[in-house]
């Protein structure tokens, strides 16, 4: 049976595939890994705690950060991956010049949230990403739950992470990825506008 590993997004764990594993399980292994936990938090020590706890030549799934993630292991360890596959990711998620993105207004208004109410600056989060679309009341409501019913995050956790999103700009390196991908992008995400796409 094929394999597939699952990296979910800033902000969540593992449990957030719940929902869909038992629609992917009777065809592929599953390996869905809790993504911060390592010392120090950073692209590389995550990438380096994805390669140790999962299979070679597998499928990816990567959502947001977990996509990144996912693009940065198709990148520098083509070994590991067969196909990867992103949904709301981008190899940039700051805007710049010529290139969609989250302001960094934004992101430093989501810093300074974080030290005062971390759970708002997280469903603020997930709002961003669906706002406007017919089913973003009960996406929005089944992740807010997910959240949750989640061991809650630190802050560092989320600020180190969010430094991640920060910092990264893939998109000179993309070209290097040789294995299929698809990527996956919201009409409603604001965050992760689909005109990256263009």
């Amino acid at each position: 049976m094929k394999s597939l590993v699952l990296l979910h997004g800033w902000g969540f764990n593992a449990k957030v595939w719940g929902q869909f594993i038992p629609y992917l399980e009777n065809n592929f292994t599953i390996t869905a890994l809790n993504l911060f936990h390592t010392e120090p938090l950073n692209l590389e020590t995550i990438t380096q705690h994805v390669l140790k706890n999962t299979p070679e030549k597998a499928f990816y799934l990567g959502w947001s950060l977990g996509g990144l993630i996912a693009m940065n292991i198709a990148i520098h360890h083509p070994e590991k991956i067969s196909k990867l596959v992103t949904i709301a990711s981008t190899p940039k998620f700051i805007a710049s010049d010529n290139w969609p993105g989250m302001s960094n207004a934004l992101l430093e208004k989501f810093y300074e949230s974080l030290k005062t109410d971390y759970k708002k600056t997280l469903q603020q989060f997930i709002a961003l990403q669906f706002y406007g679309s017919q089913t973003d009341r009960t996406v929005i409501q089944t992740l807010k739950k997910q959240l949750s019913n989640n061991e809650p995050p630190s802050v560092t956790m989320l600020s180190d992470t969010l430094d991640i999103l920060k910092k990264t700009d893939l998109r000179n390196e993309l070209k290097k990825i040789t294995c299929p991908q698809f990527y996956l992008f919201g009409r409603y995400d604001t965050l992760v506008p689909e005109g990256i796409t263009q």
